[in-house]
């Protein structure tokens, strides 16, 4: 009986169909519903960093076709984005005007020390001293630098207007710091035009064309950090 049994199951078991031919069975039956020597469609390609949608066209194939992005227009794009978040982005401007009023400062530093008016300037706190001159002197540099990006860093959206408003920054700064305050604070006549003055002219359009150049060039790199 147990016999009987047994050989029951096992030609039971010898008329289902092997997992392989099932397999292939279904792979043929899949090819045979596709054209002859057609593939499936390949996933479309995502667009890499730096890289931009182009238009298509109707003989364009299933991948979305992009190009390089420009650096230039890339940047204008970071810039105009950094300019519409005041209240976020408020820090990070600031940052870039300290960095761009330093940067220029130095420069119109120099210009002082060739011109020996640095003791001039420690004479506002009390001293004359050149070191002390230098520590106020790069101080107000990152005070104007910061007020430059408060004002009108949403407006220096490129290199060339980030220049030119800063050419006019320190025209300004030349006219209320070198002819108003400055004397005042040291007792002296305001608005002397002198040898001293059209210098002091020359230094302050240094500084603010290299602050509206390096404030152009550091904000983005400070809003994607």
């Amino acid at each position: 009986m147990y016999i009987a049994i047994a050989g029951s199951v096992l030609e039971r078991a010898a008329a289902l169909p092997d997992s392989a031919s099932v397999s292939q069975a279904a792979i043929r039956a899949g090819s045979d519903r596709m054209p002859w020597g057609s593939r499936a469609a390949p996933a479309p390609r995502l667009p890499g960093r730096g890289h931009e949608l182009c238009a298509r066209s109707p003989n364009d194939g299933p991948h979305r076709a992009y190009r390089r992005a420009d650096p230039k227009k890339r940047r204008d794009q970071i810039m105009a984005t950094a300019s519409v978040s005041p209240g976020v982005l408020a820090p990070t401007r600031v940052g870039a005007g300290v960095v761009g009023g330093l940067v220029g400062g130095l420069a119109f530093g120099v210009l002082m020390q060739i011109w020996n008016m640095i003791p001039m300037v420690a004479m506002l706190v009390g001293g004359e001293a050149v070191p002390v001159g230098w520590l106020v002197h790069l101080a107000i540099s990152a005070f104007i630098g910061a007020t430059f990006a408060v004002l009108f860093g949403r407006f220096a959206t490129s290199i060339g207007r980030s220049t030119s408003i800063g050419v006019v920054y320190g025209f300004m700064w030349w006219i209320l710091g070198a002819l108003i305050l400055m004397p005042a604070r040291l007792g002296m006549d305001v608005f002397v035009f002198n040898t001293m003055a059209w210098r002091s002219l020359l230094g302050h359009l240094v500084y603010g064309l290299l602050l509206g150049a390096v404030y152009a060039l550091v904000a983005p790199r400070l809003h994607h950090r």
